[in-house]
């Protein structure tokens, strides 16, 4: 059973780090919502998720990812959620299939990009899942 940690990064972010048999294995990080109890739904967005590399691989990554939308949804009322994934373009990976697996989409509403740190380029990609819990 995964335990998490509410960090207060700054005003604005908080981090959710998660442990299992007492070990740190990842964390979220998320930008503080408005709390909109009283609103239809409110939005917030993820600013990070890692998974320490000896836990990929074992579906932590979807757990500490849904963990962390339902803490967003019983704390904050939140219902939608958005994140930009950085995903090499050269070198195998599965970010945009871990993304789509947990039920996010791309977000039309925002435009692809591409970033080369002259190490790795990477495709740029809004992504939004509303949350149905």
């Amino acid at each position: 059973m995964l335990q998490y940690i509410v960090r207060k990064i700054s005003s604005n972010t908080t981090k959710l780090e998660y442990f299992y048999r007492n070990n740190k294995i990842g964390y979220v990080s998320f930008y503080n919502p408005i709390d909109s109890s009283n609103s239809i739904s409110s939005e917030t967005s993820l600013s990070k998720i890692f998974v320490d590399p000896n836990y990929r691989s074992n579906n932590f990554g979807s757990k500490i990812l849904n963990l962390s939308e339902l803490y967003l949804n019983k704390n904050y009322n939140t219902k939608r959620l958005s994140i930009v994934a950085w995903i090499p373009i050269n070198i195998p990976n599965n970010v945009a299939v871990f993304y789509e697996r947990n039920g996010y989409l791309k977000n039309d509403l925002f435009e692809s990009s591409i970033y080369d740190n002259s190490d790795i380029i990477y495709d740029i990609v809004p992504l939004v899942k509303d949350l149905k819990l």
